[in-house]
Order: structure tokens, then C-alpha cells, then sequence
């Protein structure tokens, strides 16, 4: 058999082809080298997959006689081995047929994509627009119509052994029981098969903008990211809401589903719209007399920092003038190592989702103050000392840290000290793999 690198180029180069339908997709679930391959990414994604008594030859021996049945998850959030692994499978495939065909525009789910090279796009494409409509679907996880994902399905597929498969994870619940977090990281809940199946749907929409809405309004930009969207015309306001409507109808009358009334809106260029937890404002540069072009700002909204305080409980109170640093009493029985580590993890986690922001310098550092004091609050709670005594005690020459024991001798663990300068999308291009930590 060919390796399955083999096989998803083949498929990737077929797809390309506006044309060409699938009619023998459903062999390759038979192919060995398939399950290799998943049981190699899911190693590296998740560190899950652990030796089982689940043999490749058994899943491809349920998958011929077609008596393989995916486990109802609508009860538990975790799918056996056998059932990610077969995801996984599937969604190598649908990826190789569908990414070449996906908009240019959307960024959520993709190789070598993420929130922020959807941020990067609307810096370099909304320079010249005037307004922008933020624009989210309303529950959109929950509400996709299965009946109209088999149809869409099947304007490429012709292959009814994998038409019925994907309706047995269906009615399993490993769409309907997916919740997309927006979190900091922009990690998705769900794995596996969801998110393409979302990437499929959602499709349509990217290419009704493309090819019916961009035609009559020219200047309109357009940047996608799971369910929420962004767009940015050189127009009027009520060329915005003549678009936001179409939008509406569409997603009603086409794909059954609703505009978010309350997560929708018009904002002017010079005011902050808000996309993928980012204000998104343009402001003319300057630079070029006369010229309708401006400069896209991205910043880190407030709030952000001080509602990570909150949920984390670092202070006793938020509003006052002055913080009183807390201790987290949950950490307090932690090593030392993993009391550091956790907090590292935590700042740098908002870091790295924000690095894009202009003012992401200062509201970290205010961030990493908060922290530091936090952290060095619960070690001295942990050995009934004070912050003082506890940052002298762990002084390491011009910063603090905590030591511990590796077979190579002892090492140090600093608290982060690195700074917090402004990034490019290129600096971190998988940010949306990071875990979250704040939600």
C-alpha cells in the first residue's frame, strides 16, 4: 500500500480540480500506514494516546464489514482510542481534499494558520476601509444542520460507505456536543473531526462573500476565524447595513443559521471594534497627503489584565488605588518548581495571544508585577515567610528563581524576566495550539 504522505498528496493535487468527485475515498481507511500516522499525531498534539489493547487490524476489520460504530460522547467529553484514532483518519483525509479549496480569508482550523495571521491579514488588507462589521453566529456548534452537511459533503464525495460514516459520528454527538471556547488561546474544545466539519460548512459563507457580495460591493474586506467574522468597506454606513443583512439572509435562507444580533455591530474606522479579543481601530498615518489609506491598531482591550487578576484572585481588591498582592492557596501545596512553572505558563500564555498589541508592553509588564509579587506571596504562605524574605532567600544575581534537582545536578527555575516587546504573527504561528489558562 502507499504511505498515507503519499496518499493525501494525491488527493490534494485531485481536489484542486473544481470538478472532481470521490468515489473511492472509503478504501483508504484500510490502509495501515493511516493509523500510524494518526496514532503519531495525536502522540504529539495531546500526549493521550497511550498503549492499548486496540490493534489497527481490528479497527480496519470493523471499518470493512461496516459494523464499526463510533461511542455516544453526548455524555462524556473523551472518545476511546479507537474512535480518535479513526477521527483522526478521516480528518487527515477531509483536510486533504478541502484545504485547497477554502478561502484565503479564513484561518481557524488550518495548517500554518491561526488567530494571529487573521489579525495580520487585517492589518495589511483594511487600510483603506471606513467601517467594519463585527459579525458572529449565533451558537453556531450547536445548530449546524447535519442533513446539510452530508449535502455539502456530497458535492465532492461519491462515495457512500464515507457518507455513512461521517452520519454514524453525527448522530454519536461529536458535533453537537462540541462548545468552541473564544479564549485567549483561541483553543478549540472539540478536536479532531468537529472543527473540519465546521471548516466545511462555514466554507459556503466565505465563498457567498466572494462571489456575490464582493462583486457588488468592491471594496469590501473580509477576515474569518471560526464563527466570528470581520468586515471592513470603504463604503457607507448604510452600505454596511445593506451587507450585514444580506449576510443574515443567507446564513438563514442557505446554511440555517442566525446572525448573533447581540454580537454583531457597525463601527466606524476610528473607534474600536472588537475581533478575536483584539481592538481593531484605523487611524490615517500621515504619511500619504491626501490619501484615504490609514494604519490598522491592534491592542489589548481594558480589562484584559485586570480581569485575569480577578479570575485568578491575585488581589484583594481590584478597585483600589493601591493593589494588596494575594497569595493562591491552591497552589500552595505545589512544589516549588510547579508553583513558578504555573505562573510562567499564565503570563506567558497572554504574552504570546497578544503579542500583535501596541500597548502589549506596558500592560504586561503591570501584568508580571501582579504575578511576581503573587507568586512570591504563595511560597512564602507555603514556608511562613514574608514576600521580602522569600525574594532574598531565592535572589539569583539580578533575578529570582527556585532550584531543583535533575539527574544532571541542581538547576534553577526563574521566575519569567525576558520583557514583553511587540511581535509579528511569523513570531508565533501556532498560537491557537497554546494551552489556555485563564477559562
Amino acid at each position: 500500500m502507499q504511505s498515507s504522505e503519499i496518499v493525501l498528496y494525491n488527493l490534494s493535487k485531485q481536489a484542486m480540480k473544481d470538478d472532481f468527485q470521490f468515489n473511492r475515498l472509503y478504501r483508504h481507511l484500510y490502509n495501515e500506514d493511516f493509523y500510524i500516522t494518526a496514532y503519531n499525531n495525536l502522540n504529539k498534539n495531546t500526549g493521550s494516546v497511550k498503549n492499548s489493547d486496540v490493534t489497527i487490524q481490528a479497527i480496519i476489520a470493523s471499518l470493512q464489514d461496516e459494523s464499526y460504530q463510533p461511542n455516544p460522547i453526548r455524555h462524556t467529553s473523551i472518545p476511546t482510542i479507537m474512535d480518535r484514532l479513526v477521527q483522526e483518519v478521516c480528518r487527515m483525509v477531509l483536510v486533504a481534499i478541502y484545504e485547497p479549496k477554502l478561502s484565503q480569508h479564513t484561518h481557524s482550523f488550518r495548517p500554518k494558520r491561526s488567530c494571529h495571521t487573521a489579525l495580520a491579514e487585517i492589518q495589511q488588507t483594511f487600510t483603506a476601509v471606513n467601517w467594519l462589521i463585527e459579525g458572529n453566529i449565533h451558537e453556531f456548534f450547536t445548530t449546524m444542520n447535519h442533513h446539510l452537511f452530508i449535502k455539502l459533503l456530497r458535492k465532492h464525495i461519491k462515495d457512500e460507505k464515507w457518507i455513512r460514516l461521517m452520519w454514524k459520528f453525527l448522530k454519536a454527538g461529536y458535533m453537537d456536543n462540541w462548545q468552541f471556547q473564544q479564549t485567549y488561546s483561541g483553543t478549540p474544545q472539540g478536536k479532531y473531526l468537529s472543527p473540519v466539519m465546521a471548516m466545511i460548512y462555514l466554507n459556503e459563507l466565505d465563498a457567498y462573500i466572494k462571489n456575490d457580495l464582493q462583486p457588488s460591493f468592491k471594496a469590501i474586506k473580509y477576515v474569518r476565524y471560526a464563527n466570528a467574522f470581520i468586515i471592513g468597506i470603504n463604503g457607507s454606513k448604510a452600505d454596511c447595513k445593506k451587507v450585514q443583512q444580506a449576510i443574515a439572509n443567507f446564513l438563514n435562507d442557505q446554511l440555517q443559521l442566525t446572525l448573533s444580533a447581540a454580537q454583531t455591530s457597525i463601527t466606524h474606522r476610528t473607534k474600536n471594534a472588537r475581533f478575536l479579543n483584539y481592538d481593531i481601530s484605523i487611524r490615517d498615518d500621515g504619511r500619504v497627503p491626501q490619501s484615504n489609506r490609514g494604519r490598522v491598531h491592534l491592542r489589548m482591550p481594558n480589562g484584559t489584565i485586570e480581569n485575569v487578576i480577578v479570575k485568578n484572585k491575585m488581589v484583594k481588591n481590584i478597585d483600589a488605588k493601591q493593589w494588596d498582592m494575594l497569595h493562591r492557596p491552591k497552589l500552595v501545596g505545589l512544589p516549588d518548581l510547579a508553583i513558578v512553572e504555573r505562573y510562567n505558563r499564565e503570563l506567558l500564555g497572554l504574552y504570546h495571544y497578544y503579542a500583535l498589541a501596541e500597548n502589549v508592553s506596558r500592560k504586561m509588564g503591570q501584568l508580571h508585577h501582579v504575578m511576581s509579587y503573587s507568586c512570591l506571596k504563595t511560597l512564602g504562605n507555603k514556608y511562613k515567610s514574608t514576600v521580602p524574605k522569600m525574594k532574598k532567600a531565592l535572589q539569583q544575581g539580578k533575578y529570582w528563581g527556585v532550584t531543583y534537582q535533575t539527574t544532571q545536578g541542581e538547576k534553577i527555575a526563574y521566575f519569567y524576566h525576558d520583557g514583553f516587546k511587540k511581535g509579528t504573527a511569523a513570531l508565533q504561528p501556532e498560537v491557537d495550539q497554546l494551552p489556555n489558562l485563564y477559562v
